[in-house]
């Protein structure tokens, strides 16, 4: 249920949120929606290029139970952004009221959304390099 009150000077509150809040919240959300479509297209090419650069059979080394070689290299790709694509859907709330944020909760949307793509362009880009070493496409 939605409570709205109004000030002599024209601005509304909603819920305890002015309309400038709502408005930035908007903003927030959008903003941070651009950065998770970046750094997912980002690491699909990444992904595509050592799709192509390296031979489908090559494994990251690993000392697994029953003799096993390690992550193949399309699970080593493939697996990561759809976790990532999962994690983005859970993050950005799905319901209508998400945009609705205080300045303390866009502010850290922002920093959240930030620190979970670059973390995850380094190890995604990380594991990608260790792949094209392994696939000889760079020295290593």
């Amino acid at each position: 249920m939605s409570h709205s009150a109004g000030f002599g000077d024209g601005t509304k509150v909603i819920d305890g949120l002015t309309e400038r809040d709502v408005k930035l919240g908007k903003r927030a959300v959008a903003v941070t929606n651009v950065l998770y479509v970046l750094t997912f297209a980002f690491c699909l090419a990444v992904g595509i290029y050592v799709f192509q650069s390296v031979p489908p059979g090559t494994a990251q080394p690993g000392g697994g139970r029953r003799g096993a070689d390690g992550l193949p290299m399309p699970i080593l790709m493939s697996l990561p952004l759809l976790l990532f694509a999962l994690f983005w859907r859970i993050a950005r709330g799905g319901n209508k009221s998400a945009y609705r944020m205080a300045k303390k909760a866009r502010v850290r949307s922002y920093i959240i959304a930030v620190v979970v793509n670059a973390a995850f362009i380094f190890v995604y880009v990380g594991g990608a390099m260790d792949m094209l070493r392994l696939g000889g496409a760079i020295p290593g």
